[in-house]
């Protein structure tokens, strides 16, 4: 194992176990205590790791992903009102790439009218989305599916095949989500996803972030993008979004829209 995805798998150790120990990690990954030690003192950069006699402890706990069934049902009223505001951006004879999740889902399914689309997808729930609006007229564009390993559970293709594909495409515009947002930038729970939706983020001439107000201000597992590669972030008037993270915004060149439960911005 690489040191880096070893890193990696004792930091998602310590998130979902709140501690670790030096003796039971240099049992696992079969390396002498000073290699642990050294991850340690390199996983302990981050914020939400501290190191302490014997191991590591997880000082604030990320923000996990529920099933996806559950998230799917949770901000129903905000994510369609999300979904309305970024629907109106998307104009004729765009190249759009759309990330997997809930609010991805409604944002497609709230695309109408509008010609000469293509979507790039890795996503089977989205693709069977637009198929299913094709065949009732309501969406005439191309639909591209990327290839890779799916997983089970999200319908959604997460491979360096995924990867390599996308690599081949450029678009006007990426739709991506997140499980969690913060002045750091998107994060998501899963690496694989991760990967993907930051290299769907910088594929496009313009990122566009959807994601519903309960996530901000908080942290997951791994930053698919920062701030400042992100071109417009589009949320609901839920919850409040602090000055600090406006700021953050305003300072990195993104733009912050607030919609209320029409999809309208708020004043």
């Amino acid at each position: 194992m690489l040191t880096d995805q070893r890193r990696n798998e004792i930091t998602r150790i310590i998130y979902r176990e709140g501690r670790a120990y030096i003796s039971e990690l240099a049992l696992r990954f079969d390396v002498s205590g000073e290699t642990i030690r050294r991850d340690l003192n390199e996983i302990s950069k981050n914020e939400n790791i501290k190191k302490v006699y014997g191991g590591a402890i997880c000082v604030k706990k990320p923000l996990r992903e529920d099933s996806y069934e559950v998230r799917r049902l949770k901000n129903p009223e905000q994510k369609l009102a999300i979904a309305k505001f970024a629907a109106r951006l998307v104009q004729n004879n765009d190249i759009i790439a759309v990330d997997t999740g809930t609010v991805t889902e409604c944002f497609v399914n709230e695309i109408n009218g509008v010609q000469g689309l293509k979507v790039i997808t890795n996503s089977l729930k989205i693709a069977q989305i637009l198929t299913d609006k094709r065949q009732r007229g309501d969406f005439a564009g191309n639909i591209i599916m990327l290839g890779g390993d799916i997983d089970s559970e999200t319908g959604c293709a997460y491979s360096p095949l995924t990867n390599e594909m996308l690599s081949h495409f450029v678009a006007d515009k990426a739709f991506i989500g997140a499980t969690a947002v913060n002045t750091d930038g998107a994060m998501t729970w899963e690496t694989s996803h991760g990967i993907f939706t930051g290299e769907l983020c910088r594929m496009a001439e313009r990122c566009f972030l959807l994601a519903d107000s309960c996530k901000f201000e908080k942290h997951s597992f791994y930053r698919s993008c920062s701030i400042n590669e992100i071109d417009t972030i589009i949320t609901d008037d839920k919850n409040t979004i602090s000055d600090s993270f406006k700021e953050t915004c305003k300072a990195n060149g993104c733009k912050l829209k607030i919609v209320n439960i029409n999809g309208e911005i708020c004043k």
